[in-house]
C-alpha cells in the first residue's frame, strides 16, 4: 500500500506532517486530507496519488480573490474529492472583504480558486 502522508514526513509547501485528518478517496486512488503541520503554515489541504503530494491550500497562504486562509481551523467541514482530482472545501478567511468562501483546487495546481465567498454579490 502506498503511503499518502505520515507524521514526521516533509509536507509540500514546507514543514512536516504532525497529524492528518479524515481522508477522502476517488476512483483513481487520489486522496485528499487536511493535515496539521509544523512550521509557518499550521494547517494545510493536500491531494496525493500515493507517489506525489500537492498542497492545494495552506493556512496563511493568500486566497484567490483576497485575504488569507486563517483561523484556528481555516478549513471547515468536510472536504470533497471528485474523480477529476478536484477538491471542494470551505475556507475561513481574514484580511479581505470575505470571512469565508467555497473553494476548489486539484492535484495538478498548487493554488485553489474561489467558487463563492461571503459578502460578495450573487451572480444573478
Amino acid at each position: 500500500l502506498p503511503c499518502v502522508s505520515a507524521t514526521n514526513r516533509m509536507a509540500p509547501g514546507g514543514g512536516t506532517f504532525e497529524d492528518v485528518g479524515s481522508p477522502v478517496i476517488n476512483r483513481d486512488g487520489q486522496v485528499a486530507t487536511v493535515a496539521t503541520l509544523s512550521g509557518a503554515s499550521r494547517r494545510g489541504l493536500f491531494v496525493s496519488d500515493g507517489t506525489d503530494a500537492v498542497a492545494v491550500a495552506l493556512q496563511g497562504q493568500p486566497a484567490p480573490k483576497g485575504g488569507t486562509y486563517e483561523g484556528q481551523d481555516p478549513f471547515l467541514g468536510a472536504i470533497r474529492l471528485n474523480d477529476r482530482g478536484e477538491v471542494a472545501f470551505v475556507g475561513r478567511l481574514t484580511g479581505g472583504s470575505s470571512s469565508s468562501g467555497i473553494f476548489r483546487g486539484n492535484g495538478d495546481r498548487t493554488r485553489a480558486w474561489e467558487v463563492v465567498a461571503t459578502r460578495n454579490l450573487a451572480p444573478w
